[in-house]
């Protein structure tokens, strides 16, 4: 898969490159086949909000949520997009298990940052929540139907179970990866076999 991301590819497209400027450079594999350890620290973050915020306000906010060891550093390179650099890597594990975080009402989604892309061109579309679906049985709050309905609403991440893999009380309690970009389903018809079709409520 190429790395060259497709602002690029559009500009290449737009523009008649002169003859030095076909010319560039060659980069030894020593010199882009390494990533130091303050690089692997980072994270980008995404703030889902269509109004202007400060980020002084944002940044005290993140060093309160997360509360690192050390102290976060902020990089913003658009109005929403924020590479974020951690200290330590327990600071970066917990703001990522963490997700997703709010900042005045608005959600804020992390992503990791890969070392083969530039923080302009990561994805932060995806994050993980808790999904209660209500108006099951008892015996169908099990793993096995949570894992079902959970892959239909997005990407099935887990639930907590007892021993036999089943859970109780008036909905089911999962964690399920989520497209912000799309609505969440209200609900979800669920076929049972040799019986009617039940509507579940999800939220």
């Amino acid at each position: 898969m190429s790395n060259i991301s497709p602002d690029v590819e559009l500009l290449k497209k737009a523009w008649k490159l002169r003859d030095e400027e076909e010319e560039g450079v060659t980069v030894p594999g020593g010199l882009w086949n390494t990533c130091s350890e303050s690089q692997n620290l980072c994270l980008v973050g995404r703030l889902l909000s269509n109004r202007p915020y400060h980020l002084d306000s944002l940044g005290f906010s993140i060093q309160s949520m997360f509360l690192p060891v050390k102290r976060v550093e902020i990089k913003p390179v658009s109005e929403k997009l924020l590479p974020l650099r951690f200290n330590h890597e327990i600071d970066k594990k917990r703001a990522l298990d963490g997700c997703p975080w709010s900042f005045k009402k608005n959600i804020l989604l992390l992503a990791d940052m890969r070392e083969d892309k530039n923080p302009m061109h990561v994805v932060v579309d995806w994050c993980d929540f808790h999904i209660h679906v209500h108006d099951l049985s008892l015996n169908m709050m099990n793993l096995g139907v949570a894992t079902l309905i959970g892959n239909r609403i997005g990407i099935y991440c887990g639930m907590e179970t007892d021993a036999a893999g089943c859970a109780w009380g008036v909905s089911l309690r999962t964690r399920v990866g989520l497209n912000v970009k799309k609505l969440l389903k209200r609900a979800m018809k669920v076929r049972l076999v040799f019986d009617e079709d039940i509507l579940v409520r999800i939220t």
